[in-house]
């Protein structure tokens, strides 16, 4: 890292913060709470040209002050608290700072809290300070601590840590969707704050800057950040482009600079013909992206005249059709006059903070999503039970096991003691994720396959990934007899004869004798007591066949009743309530073993794990054309 690099960073902390919208499909009306992604390693965020990146691995993110004593604000009023973050922690997998917003109970939470409902207020912005920068000029190599390569120009953070959330209605920064502000900036006290006009002068005077290089990099960044700040503004609307040089030349303060582009707004706007412009109330516009939603959701499949009539009228009140049709209405809708280009029209309706159009192909895209989650076929919801897991930490479960039998106990008598055996299973979440692009290119062809054929397949897959990881646990070990449990001190496979319970592996084949002996070795099994209890029977039930693709047929014949003619033409599975579960899965280690167990709301032998219990895939929506990496 060269001197002068290093030098271009010496400066007091500073506060800053970056802006995101949140995922209101996260949000709990009942816990009143919404998750957030706060921060990533976005290179799009630039100061005075540079990008800048916050490094998202362990050692750089410090969210020690954010958990003890951060507190959720609004605009970054520290007057108006409205919750606090809960569960803040780093997401290494995705290099990103996540967390839980909850929300207070008061009159002025609830009013923010209804909008966030609502879908009125989406901004997020999260205020840190960075401690420490590694500067890379033009050409310039470093490699992070896990082993990445950045090249310069890049300005990275090393040590920074977030201190407070703030919802915002309005991200500075609407045209990238992230942003990045100062606020509170350390001036030197000798120029005035309203105008940077004196440290223009200073820097093209060179006045006294060599004397004081720290209140000389003071004012280089301020003017760095005036610059910065004006050509943000100027880069929202094509009609602020022409303004740029005079402000930026002209030494104009960014609040001044403010007042001129809203002046020129409103005047460039007032020629947008009246018949383009629909003036609509809150709950009209509401409706109309909901038509849309519809309009799309049917052109994809996810709904048909005949399985949602009233979506069905929804979709037909809409007279665009294509995607860029879409995107230029939501524009007009937002008081936006869309840009001639079809690539700037797709790019200014996705980044512009009123704009409907991203949360409309978030939405359709979603629904396509569990459309293929729901219609995609599985075992495992019909043979596990669904483990509620608040973390991705090690969970433990008890064994298949018993409280032991009560005691008779005299009227005078004190009650007896009970306990539990101890005798747990651990298992831990893990993530599974593939990304889905949508980019100008598809939208531009009208290529809905990104909104209905890609989430729906990807859909699918998430339904059948469970069936997956549970078969080749299930099959794993010595003779696919299942993994190392642990047991009287030391560990069993999940499927032996030496169990305390009871013999769980048999060696019968699928016929009327095989599961017979299955019936009654399960009606036999024991639950676990404790130290001096005798282990009960627990007279279980079957409840589910579990077979490979391979025994299906016989599977089927074994379980049909038969109409008897005499008292033995009789099947006795035929209306034992036996419910047939077939899993190809299995067919490639074995097609001869086969499972019988009770099912998961009796006493579960099977449970797979979802965070918060939620079974159902989540999509987390980014940046159009934006790298997977992020």
């Amino acid at each position: 890292m060269s001197t002068a690099g290093t030098k271009r960073r010496q400066r007091g902390e500073e506060t800053l913060t970056r802006v995101a919208t949140l995922d209101r499909r996260s949000l709990s009306s009942e816990a009143r709470s919404v998750e957030v992604s706060f921060s990533s390693e976005t290179d799009e965020v630039t100061f005075y040209g540079t990008p800048e990146v916050l490094l998202h691995v362990k050692g750089a993110l410090d969210l020690r002050k954010l958990r003890s004593v951060g507190s959720v604000l609004f605009n970054h009023n520290p007057d108006q608290i409205v919750g606090r973050p809960e569960d803040i922690r780093l997401d290494e997998a995705e290099r990103k700072g996540r967390a839980r917003i909850v929300f207070d109970s008061d009159p002025e939470s609830e009013r923010i809290f209804q909008k966030v409902q609502n879908g009125s207020l989406r901004g997020v912005s999260v205020g840190f300070r960075v401690q420490r920068w590694q500067v890379l000029n033009d050409g310039e190599d470093w490699t992070s601590p896990e082993g990445r390569p950045f090249r310069g120009p890049v300005d990275i953070a090393t040590k920074w840590r977030p201190v407070e959330f703030s919802l915002t209605p309005v991200p500075a920064d609407g045209a990238v969707g992230v942003n990045r502000a100062r606020k509170d900036y350390p001036m030197p006290r000798k120029h005035p704050t309203e105008t940077l006009s004196p440290i223009r002068d200073q820097l093209d005077a060179g006045d006294d800057l060599d004397r004081d290089d720290d209140e000389a990099e003071f004012v280089r960044a301020a003017e760095r950040e005036r610059v910065r700040e004006i050509r943000n503004l100027c880069s929202i609307h094509d009609c602020l482009r022409g303004l740029e040089p005079d402000l930026v030349d002209g030494g104009v303060d960014i609040g001044t600079a403010r007042k001129r582009a809203l002046a020129v707004l409103q005047e460039h706007n007032s020629t947008v013909p009246t018949q383009r412009r629909i003036e609509v109330d809150s709950n009209s516009k509401d409706r109309w992206a909901r038509c849309v939603e519809d309009k799309l959701n049917l052109r994809v499949g996810n709904i048909t005249e005949k399985s949602d009539p009233q979506a069905y009228g929804r979709a037909c009140e809409v007279r665009e059709n294509s995607l860029a049709d879409l995107a230029r209405a939501c524009l007009e809708r937002a008081g936006v006059r869309p840009p001639p280009r079809a690539d700037e029209i797709i790019k200014r309706a996705i980044s512009h903070t009123s704009s409907d159009y991203s949360g409309i192909l978030e939405n359709v895209a979603s629904k396509s999503l569990l459309r293929g989650w729901s219609e995609a076929p599985a075992a495992w919801p019909r043979i596990a039970a669904i483990g509620n897991v608040r973390d991705f930490k090690p969970t433990s479960r008890p064994k298949l096991g018993d409280a032991g039998d009560l005691v008779l106990t005299p009227d005078t008598a004190p009650l007896a003691e009970g306990s539990v055996p101890d005798a747990t299973l651990n298992y831990k979440l893990s993530t599974y994720t593939k990304a889905i692009g949508l980019g100008r290119q598809l939208i531009i062809s009208d290529d809905l396959d990104a909104l209905g054929n890609i989430p729906r397949l990807h859909g699918a897959a998430a339904r059948r990934l469970p069936d997956k990881l549970l078969f080749t646990l299930l099959l794993s070990g010595t003779s696919a007899n299942g993994p190392l449990v642990p047991e009287g001190g030391g560990s069993l496979q999940f499927f032996s004869d030496s169990h305390a319970s009871g013999d769980n592996r048999l060696a019968g084949a699928l016929d009327d004798a095989g599961l017979a002996a299955a019936f009654l070795a399960m009606r036999k099994t024991k639950g676990f007591a404790a130290s001096g209890e005798v282990a009960p029977i627990l007279n279980l039930s079957p409840a589910i066949l579990l077979t490979p693709a391979g025994l299906e047929h016989a599977a089927r014949k074994l379980l049909t009743a038969i109409s008897a003619t005499k008292t033995t033409d009789v099947n006795p599975f035929g209306a034992a309530g036996l419910e047939l579960v077939v899993s190809p899965l299995l067919d490639a280690t074995s097609a001869t073993i086969w499972y019988l167990g009770t099912g998961p709301s009796v006493f579960p032998g099977i449970e797979v794990g979802f965070l918060d219990g939620r079974t159902e895939p989540a999509s987390f929506p980014r940046g159009i054309d934006e790298p997977a990496r992020r």
